[in-house]
């Protein structure tokens, strides 16, 4: 696979600073921003013969990162939700399921980095989407207060009841 193609099909559409990973498999070149994984194909790994594709995984919508290991080569695979893999049944394992990625057993450990990197990355976007549901709901609540509907106290009690903070 030539990595450089497939490095420069993906600055054609973002900003190499952006980049906070990347490397390159069997059938993909993946790279990882703040924000998106991304699975850049050339050839028949895109789907057609002369294709060249790209695909993104938004970090708030993977649901999973799985390394695995087979007798000539090991995958990344990424899962997402709302975001189907390959339309074949028996594709799990194959070059045409889009959400896999070999890479030589040799690459072993380096794939491993990357998935820990997006694994850290869910485990902030996951954080930071709780938080702001929990900013919402005191939101809500001080709304009901304003108009009345909860006094000041019962406010305060489910504030800190969500911000985890319990006084007795």
């Amino acid at each position: 696979m030539n990595e450089s193609k497939h490095r420069k099909l993906l600055l054609e559409q973002i900003n190499e600073k952006d980049i906070i990973d990347e490397e390159s498999g069997n059938n993909r070149y993946v790279a990882l921003t703040n924000d998106l994984v991304y699975f850049v194909s050339i050839g028949i790994q895109s789907g057609h013969f002369f294709g060249k594709k790209i695909k993104t995984f938004p970090i708030d919508k993977v649901t999973s990162v799985d390394i695995g290991k087979k007798i000539l080569a090991s995958y990344m695979e990424i899962t997402a939700a709302g975001m189907g893999g390959s339309s074949y049944s028996k594709a799990r394992y194959t070059e045409h399921n889009e959400n896999l990625v070999f890479f030589s057993n040799s690459k072993l450990k380096r794939f491993q980095e990357i998935a820990e990197k997006i694994r850290s990355l869910m485990n902030k976007s996951k954080n930071f989407s709780s938080n702001s549901g929990t900013a919402d709901e005191i939101e809500k609540l001080h709304s009901l207060m304003k108009k009345g509907i909860i006094s000041q106290k019962e406010f305060e009690q489910k504030k800190n009841k969500l911000l985890g903070q319990y006084f007795f």
